[in-house]
C-alpha cells in the first residue's frame, strides 16, 4: 500500500513563516492602516448615497449604523501571512518586493470593496454576520486559489519514494 504525499519541508517552512507573520500582524494596533481603511469605506459609501460619517478614527457610521474597524477588518494578517507563500527564491530581491507590494495594494482594495459590499448588502436588509462574513469567506478563498496558482514551489512529495525497498537483483 503505498503512503499518502507528505508536505515538502519548504512548504511547511513557507506555511510557518506565513502563521507567525499573520499573528504578529495581530500584535499592533495599526491605527493610520485602520484610519484609511474606514475613511476609503466612509467615501465609497457616500459617493453610493449612503448616509456616512465619521464617529471616530476607527469608526464609521453609514445609515446611522455604527461600525467600528478592528485589525482584522484591514487584512493585514493576510497580506503578511501570504508574502512567504509567493515569495520567489530565483528571483531578485526587488522584483521580490515589487511583488510583495503589489499583491498588498491589491489585497488592500478587494478587501475595501468587499467591506462596502457588506455595507450594501447590510443595508438591504441582510444580516451583518451574513454580508460580512460571507464575502470575508470568498476573498481568503481567492487570495489562497492565487497564491496555490502562481506558487513556485513543491508543496507535497511521496515519502515512499524517499525510502523505497532497494532491489537484490543482479543485471
Amino acid at each position: 500500500m503505498r503512503a499518502p504525499p507528505v508536505p515538502t519541508r519548504e512548504f511547511a517552512l513557507r506555511l510557518c513563516l506565513a502563521c507567525i507573520l499573520a499573528g504578529v500582524a495581530h500584535q499592533f494596533q495599526w491605527i493610520q492602516l485602520r484610519l484609511l481603511t474606514s475613511q476609503l469605506v466612509l467615501i465609497l459609501s457616500g459617493m453610493l448615497g449612503m448616509g456616512a460619517e465619521r464617529a471616530a478614527f476607527d469608526t464609521i457610521a453609514v445609515q446611522g449604523h455604527a461600525i467600528q474597524f478592528t485589525v482584522a477588518c484591514t487584512f493585514v494578517e493576510a497580506m503578511l501571512g501570504m508574502q512567504p507563500l509567493i515569495w520567489r527564491i530565483g528571483m531578485s530581491l526587488s522584483r521580490n518586493l515589487m511583488r510583495m507590494f503589489i499583491s498588498m495594494i491589491l489585497l488592500f482594495a478587494c478587501n475595501i470593496l468587499r467591506i462596502e459590499a457588506a455595507q450594501i448588502l447590510f443595508g438591504m436588509g441582510v444580516s451583518w454576520t451574513l454580508a460580512h462574513d460571507v464575502p470575508l469567506g470568498f476573498l481568503y478563498f481567492a487570495a489562497w486559489v492565487v497564491v496555490w496558482r502562481t506558487r513556485t514551489w513543491r508543496a507535497l512529495h511521496d515519502a515512499t519514494a524517499r525510502y523505497a525497498p532497494i532491489s537484490n537483483e543482479s543485471a
